[in-house]
C-alpha cells in the first residue's frame, strides 16, 4: 500500500471518526443490566452513543478495521496517490465510508455524457453488518448510489464473536467488489436501452394523495414531482439525449429519483453533501425507484 495511502486516506478516515468504547449500561440507580452500548470518544452526552444495544459477547468492529477494509478497497481498485479521493461521516449506526478510484477505472454509458465512476461504498454499523459495496458515482446528477440487485456487488462480515477469527477469511471477498464494477455497467446499460412513460413510473413510486387530502399535502406531492421532472429534464440535457418529460429510460427514471433524495429532500439539521449522500444509500425509496426501474426494463 503506497504511503499515500497512509499519510491521506488514512489520515482523513481517523480524523473524521476518533475512536469508540462499549460500556456497560447501567439501570436506574446504577443497577447493573446484561446490555452495553458504543460510545464515540470524540464528543460528549446522549448524542454520542449509537442507539442499539448488545450483550457482553459483541465483539464490535475498531477504527483499524475500517481502515483495513478501506485499504482493500483502494488496493482492489488500483488506486494512483495523487487520485485516492474518500468521503466519510457517521451514520446513525456507525462509519460510513466511499472511495473513488483512478480515471483509468472511468466508464461511460452509450449515450452522451452519461459517465460513471466506481466508487467503494462501506457501511460499517454496530449491532449490524459490516457491509462493502460496489457502488457508482454519476456525473450527471452527482448521485452516489448503488443498484443492490445487481449481482456479487455487496459482501458483509457479521457481529459474532469470532469477528476478528473470520476478518482474514472475507478479505478475499472484499478483494472481489472492484471487479464487479463491469456488472453495474452491463445492468445500466440495460436500464438505458429503451424508454418508458415516466407518468406510470411516477404513479407507482409516488401515488397521489386521495381526493380527501389536505391542500398541504397535495401541494406537497406535486411540488415534489415539479422538482423530479425538472430534474429529469436537466440531466437529460446534460447528457445529450432527447429531452422529455413524458418517455425516459428506466435508467433516468431511477436516477431522477435517487437524485431527489440525495439532493433534495429535506433533511433535519444541516447535513453535508457526503452525509446526505450516505442518507439516501440508506433510503427505501431509492431501493423501490430501482426494483421499478429493472421491473419497467423488463
Amino acid at each position: 500500500m503506497s504511503i499515500a495511502f497512509a499519510n491521506n486516506v488514512e489520515e482523513k478516515i481517523r480524523s473524521t471518526f476518533g475512536e469508540t468504547m462499549k460500556l456497560p449500561l447501567m439501570g436506574p440507580d446504577n443497577m447493573p443490566t446484561p446490555h452495553y452500548g458504543i460510545c464515540r470518544t470524540d464528543i460528549e452526552g446522549p448524542e454520542a452513543w449509537f442507539p442499539r444495544t448488545m450483550k457482553r459477547g459483541y465483539q464490535e468492529h475498531t477504527l483499524d478495521d475500517v481502515v483495513d477494509i478501506c485499504r482493500i478497497a483502494a488496493e482492489g481498485f488500483g488506486l494512483q496517490d495523487d487520485q485516492i479521493k474518500v468521503d466519510c461521516c457517521w451514520g446513525k449506526n456507525g462509519h460510513r465510508v466511499s472511495i473513488a478510484p483512478t480515471n483509468e477505472h472511468r466508464r461511460t454509458l452509450a449515450r452522451g455524457d452519461d459517465s460513471l465512476w466506481p466508487r467503494f461504498v462501506l457501511r460499517a454499523d454496530f449491532g449490524f453488518k459490516f457491509i462493502a459495496s460496489a457502488g457508482m458515482f454519476r456525473d450527471a446528477c452527482s448521485n452516489l448510489q448503488m443498484m443492490r440487485k445487481v449481482q456479487g456487488t455487496t459482501v458483509s462480515l457479521r457481529h459474532t464473536g469470532g469477528f476478528r477469527d473470520h476478518f482474514d477469511s472475507t478479505v478475499d471477498e472484499f478483494r472481489t467488489l472492484a471487479a464487479k464494477y463491469d456488472n453495474i455497467v452491463e445492468a445500466a446499460n440495460k436500464l438505458n436501452e429503451r424508454r418508458v412513460d415516466t407518468a406510470e413510473f411516477l404513479a407507482q413510486m409516488f401515488p397521489p394523495p386521495a381526493e380527501a387530502s389536505t391542500e398541504s399535502k397535495i401541494s406537497r406531492h406535486k411540488k415534489h414531482i415539479g422538482q423530479m421532472i425538472d430534474r429529469l429534464q436537466r440531466e437529460q440535457l446534460k447528457t445529450g439525449v432527447e429531452v422529455s418529460a413524458r418517455r425516459a429510460t428506466p435508467w433516468q427514471l431511477a436516477n431522477m429519483v435517487t437524485g431527489f433524495i440525495q439532493h433534495d429532500k429535506t433533511r433535519v439539521g444541516k447535513p453535508s453533501a457526503a452525509e446526505r449522500a450516505f442518507l439516501a444509500l440508506d433510503d427505501k425509496t431509492c431501493d423501490k425507484a430501482w426494483d421499478l426501474a429493472f421491473t419497467m426494463s423488463a
